[in-house]
């Protein structure tokens, strides 16, 4: 199984980058499944406040959520709760695509875990539309210093973008 984890800020592409890799490995006829850290809190979000369009979350609530879930019942809770998942899904997939890595811990303690895990920064020049607080909330600033990525991506044009991830595909085993 490899796991691939994709690390970023807001709206640089992170789903595009995952619906890549997952379009590379389907064409090799390899099972993949993307899947997010924050899926548990956007299911309880919208319990809570009922918001269903995509394209205008309600990121402060999701952020400042996340944060309570954290301090109230474990650092490493949605790390502990994707743990659980991978010990089910990579009996049914060959490729699991984490989209949405914010925190350090997401990376480390995954990389640690498991030895086929790759993780992919991306960045993008263009301005994100997050308002003041929300670009430095710690989930949008946490990566920006984390060295470690196994590749950074730049996501200026997709069809690059695709080809130079095409590229790093074609070397992992």
């Amino acid at each position: 199984m490899r796991l691939f984890i994709i690390g970023g800020k807001a709206n640089v592409g992170k789903n595009t980058l995952a619906k890549y890799i997952k379009e590379y490995y389907d064409k090799n006829n390899e099972k993949s499944i993307i899947t997010e850290y924050s899926k548990y809190i956007k299911l309880i979000s919208n319990e809570m406040i009922d918001w269903i369009d995509k394209k205008n979350k309600p990121r402060k609530f999701l952020q400042d959520l996340g944060e309570e879930y954290r301090k109230i019942i474990d650092p490493y809770v949605f790390i502990n709760r994707m743990k659980e998942d991978i010990l089910v899904l990579q009996k049914y997939y060959q490729n699991i695509i984490i989209c949405d890595a914010r925190l350090i811990p997401e990376l480390t303690l995954m990389k640690t875990k498991y030895s086929n895990c790759y993780t992919i920064h991306l960045i993008s020049n263009k301005d994100n539309k997050l308002s003041f607080e929300e670009k430095n909330h710690i989930t949008e600033t946490e990566l920006e210093n984390y060295k470690d990525f196994d590749y950074e991506l730049c996501n200026d044009n997709f069809d690059k973008l695709k080809e130079e991830l095409y590229k790093i595909l074609d070397n992992i085993k």
